[in-house]
């Protein structure tokens, strides 16, 4: 499998966060000829310790991206492992509350899939981004027992 890192054209932005606008630039990956998306990656903030963050942040996803062989990154959770969190859910009996229209959703433009939403019972919200079909219908079988609740 060929991986390459792909930059994206940076572009300005206002967040009032910072109070001006600050320059994102998107990261992807290509494998097989299609990009997908991993990051926005927010820098030039007028705040040093932010942009260091900020790049930190980026070189996890990366470290983990080739940690999971592109499979999949985890952006938010309580844990990074994906099959740990639905262990952790079924042990626990506890519900995903459904945060958009599906637990997990296909974006085209971004080329991957996103398995978001809360728990219930604890208020532990997660996003994963899934690259890897077959390993969609491998989580789609792990979460089908497990109670949804929408909003």
């Amino acid at each position: 499998m060929n991986i390459e890192i792909v930059k994206g054209k940076p572009y300005r932005q206002f967040f009032a966060w910072w109070g001006k606008e600050v320059l994102n630039t998107n990261y992807y990956f290509k494998c097989n000829g299609d990009l997908h998306f991993i990051h926005t990656l927010r820098h030039d903030t007028g705040r040093v310790l932010d942009d260091k963050r900020k790049r930190r942040e980026l070189a996890d996803y990366l470290r983990q991206l080739r940690k999971n062989s592109f499979r999949y990154l985890c952006h938010h959770s309580i844990r990074n492992d994906i099959y740990e969190f639905i262990d952790f859910i079924k042990k626990n009996h506890f519900t995903i509350a459904q945060m958009w229209k599906d637990v997990i959703a296909y974006y085209d433009d971004l080329g991957m899939y996103e398995f978001h939403g809360n728990l219930v019972e604890y208020s532990a919200a997660f996003q994963y981004q899934i690259y890897d079909e077959a390993m969609v219908k491998e989580i789609q079988d792990l979460i089908k027992d497990i109670p949804v609740s929408k909003r």
